[in-house]
């Protein structure tokens, strides 16, 4: 390790020393604390000793602050008031003129929130700091710290310089001894041998650095604390002047000062850095001239006294108030940004305020119209929160299952369970299927399925809810179940009649089957014979009548062929015999099938050219020609006509159209047959 010079080891040793001063502080330090409220009191008293002070004492109001300072000798006062009120500034006032007497005695002063700057105020009322909230702990710690720093520095300054006084009496005494004793030994011829060992005595037994020199410089006598401090043998220093013992500069520092007391005769004190053997010191010399009998200066005697140790304490102090002072220049900035911050924040706080108020009530209003809502609704409206870890819950309950499930809202949301428990034992399995189903794919769920009750009541029960998964994993159904008993008891009714219905048709076809094919045996029959007896026509009265049975003949074959298609079409067993025909010979056909009608009804019936073949099915088409062309004359004009044309509209399908020169239908009846 290094060897450090002899101004590092000083200034290690002065560290040294402000630290264990330091730790003094927690160990000795008093603190009386002042308030009107034993909350903030608890509030501080908690901080400081978090911190390590142990020695604390509290007064509550202001006769009880004073009360306890002759006791208790505190180090340092904190005064903590909610606001600087006039009250306060007088027991701030108090407090201060109460210990005006001594040396440095700080008082802190902490408040709440203020409006303007108060500092200044509570400065000139005598606060040696101030601190108003919004502050951090740390703050109040930090600064009772520096406080309680410089009172121990002003402490030791005034022990310091107590001790110096008492010196510089004591060397002001000798001083005086020495002048008297110097007057008589100038005043003897002979000194005595008695004076001399006395004047020995005093220049080898005093604490203070001492010497003698002439007025060209030189050195006459020194004391041992001279020899000591400087390093040097007495034979070294009588005789010499400073310019032969010290550096130059110091040196010529101590000839002026010399030269001073020569010029003015009268006792003169210098400050004056000398380089001792543990380095430079700072000291007070005091020089005064002794004189011959005819008044002429002949000796100049100086006695120093060191204020090193008190300089360095001044410096101290002087560093640590600067220090304090741009610790609270600190704390009143951050102060400002912290209430400037704060102020920002209280008004986005109230803005937020307000948005949170109109939401809530939003909210709230909300929430009413949604309850009335679902109390008004037919069945029960709810939620269900199926957790990942499997278990359920209702968040929400309608009061509709008391009319669904005869169970109050409380019942169901405190066992979510109980409707399961009331599931018809065939149903479970395909409710529970479809619940999982939909939370696990988070697909709408819908269901239906029976319910039997405690009272022994079967409900049909229809469900629907739609699942959303929530931001911890939850998955989230808002869905409704509805009564469906008496729509499904209505749809086993209906399915009863259709099925009733359905029997019926079949048995009606199945006897319009048999019916045309009895039918169908004796008119044969009849056709047959009709067609032998024309054929031995003997005249045409015969021949017409025989025609009028076979046309009836063959008329009663086509109303039995009509039924046969009608039980097919029914039965959904009609079968179309597609082929290739010639349109225009089946527009003919039907046209000679209604000629007489429209003759009769003075309609003229356009004739239409085509000599395209489509694929159709010919009784069919015959029929429906037959239907559009009656249709057409029937509801004709008397000397109207009927047109007829084609049209291919796409490759491979043909448009008819039948059209006439009647009045149409009426306004009225037209969306009636729209569809047709």
């Amino acid at each position: 390790m290094p060897k450090l010079s002899v101004p590092q080891r000083k200034r290690r040793a002065e560290i040294e020393r402000l630290l264990i001063m330091r730790k003094e502080i927690f160990r000795q330090a008093k603190i009386l604390l002042v308030d009107g409220g034993i909350e903030q009191i608890d509030g501080l008293s908690r901080l400081l000793e978090a911190d390590g002070y142990g020695n604390l004492k509290h007064a509550i109001v202001s006769c009880g602050a004073v009360r306890p300072y002759g006791e208790f000798q505190p180090d340092l006062i904190i005064l903590n008031i909610p606001m600087l009120s006039h009250c306060d500034c007088q027991l701030l006032e108090h407090l201060r003129n109460a210990v005006s007497s001594e040396a440095y005695l700080p008082i802190m002063v902490v408040t709440g929130p203020v409006s303007g700057d108060v500092r200044p105020e509570a400065l000139a009322r005598g606060a040696t700091a101030f601190l108003a909230e919004p502050y951090d702990s740390a703050e109040v710690v930090l600064l009772a710290r520096n406080l309680l720093e410089i009172r121990f520095l002003h402490l030791q300054l005034a022990n310091k310089h107590d001790e110096l006084q008492a010196r510089i009496k004591e060397l002001t005494e000798k001083t005086s001894a020495l002048r008297e004793e110097a007057a008589k030994r100038e005043s003897a011829e002979v000194e005595p041998l008695e004076s001399k060992v006395l004047r020995r005595g005093m220049l080898d037994n005093s604490p203070s650095v001492i010497f003698f020199k002439d007025v060209q410089g030189r050195y006459l006598d020194v004391n041992p604390r001279f020899e000591q401090f400087f390093g040097l043998h007495r034979d070294q220093i009588i005789g010499r002047t400073d310019s032969e013992i010290f550096p130059a500069e110091q040196a010529a520092n101590f000839r002026a000062n010399d030269l001073r007391v020569i010029e003015s005769g009268t006792p003169l004190e210098f400050e004056e850095v000398a380089q001792y053997t543990d380095g430079p010191h700072l000291s007070i010399v005091s020089k005064f001239p002794l004189r011959e009998e005819n008044g002429k200066v002949s000796v100049i005697c100086g006695i120093v006294t060191d204020i090193t140790e008190r300089s360095l304490m001044a410096e101290a102090l002087r560093q640590s108030e600067e220090a304090l002072k741009k610790s609270n220049d600190d704390l009143e900035m951050r102060v400002r940004q912290r209430t400037a911050q704060l102020t920002v924040a209280n008004e986005r706080l109230r803005a937020e305020g307000v948005e949170r108020h109109e939401a809530e009530e939003a909210l709230r209003k909300s929430d009413a119209r949604y309850q009335r809502i679902a109390a008004n609704l037919p069945g029960m409206v709810y939620q269900f929160l199926r957790r990942p870890d499997g278990s359920v819950s209702f968040p929400f309950v309608s009061g509709g299952c008391w009319e669904l499930f005869e169970l109050r809202p409380a019942e169901i949301q405190s066992d979510p369970l109980v409707l399961g428990n009331l599931l018809h034992p065939d149903d479970r399995e395909l409710f529970a299927c479809s619940v999982n189903d939909s939370v696990a794919n988070l697909r709408p769920w819908e269901w239906q399925g029976r319910f039997i009750l405690h009272s022994g009541k079967e409900k049909w029960v229809q469900g629907a809810a739609r699942p959303e998964r929530q931001a911890n994993g939850d998955i989230l159904l808002d869905g409704l179940l509805m009564d469906v008993t008496e729509s499904k008891r209505i749809e086993e009714t209906v399915r009863e009649a259709k099925e009733e219905a359905e029997r019926a048709n079949a048995a009606k076809s199945e006897f319009l089957s048999r019916m045309s094919h009895e039918l169908r045996t004796p008119l044969n029959s009849i056709l047959g014979f009709g067609q032998l007896l024309k054929m031995d026509a003997h005249n045409s009265e015969q021949e017409d009548n025989i025609n009028r049975v076979l046309g009836a003949g063959h008329h009663l074959l086509e109303l039995v062929d009509k039924v046969l298609d009608i039980s097919r079409i029914e039965a959904g067993d009609l079968t179309l015999s597609i082929e290739p025909l010639l349109l225009s010979d089946a527009l003919r056909e039907a046209v000679d099938h209604i000629h007489s009608m429209a003759v009769n009804s003075n309609v003229q019936i356009g004739e239409l050219v085509c000599d395209r073949y489509i694929l159709a099915d010919q009784p069919r088409l015959k029929q429906v020609l037959l239907n559009l062309l009656s249709t057409a004359v029937k509801y004709n004009r008397a000397g109207g006509s009927v047109t007829l044309s084609a049209t291919e509209v796409s490759r491979g399908m043909l448009r008819l159209k039948i059209g006439n020169s009647g009045l149409g239908i009426a306004p009225g009846y037209r969306e009636a047959v729209q569809s047709f």
